[in-house]
């Protein structure tokens, strides 16, 4: 699974992760969701979420970041929502998932 993890890792960034760690999981027929934790060598954190369910999707994804970045603009908190190397918000396999 590490491997599996750490190839995707690499559509977003070129360094390794240092530590990987499974926050949180849900494996519902209709509703698949991860969040991993990718601990970097110099103490950066960064968190990897899978999902496969109806109501996400790459569009979403896209909407979802340009929404969380407008509320980073009025000063309110929110997470930012990175895409992949070239700019897209990739739809992966992921357990047998996309």
């Amino acid at each position: 699974m590490e491997k599996e993890i750490e190839k995707i890792w690499g559509l977003f960034f070129d360094v390794s992760p240092d530590k990987i760690l499974i926050l949180e999981s849900r494996d519902d027929e209709d509703d698949f969701r991860e969040a991993i934790r990718v601990d970097l060598a110099d103490k950066e954190r960064y968190v990897l979420k899978f999902a496969a369910n109806d109501f996400t999707s790459p569009e979403k994804v896209e909407m979802w970041g340009q929404t969380a970045a407008e509320y980073r603009n009025l000063g309110y908190y929110a997470p930012r929502i990175i895409a992949d190397k070239s700019g897209h918000f990739p739809m992966v396999e992921y357990k047998g998932r996309k």
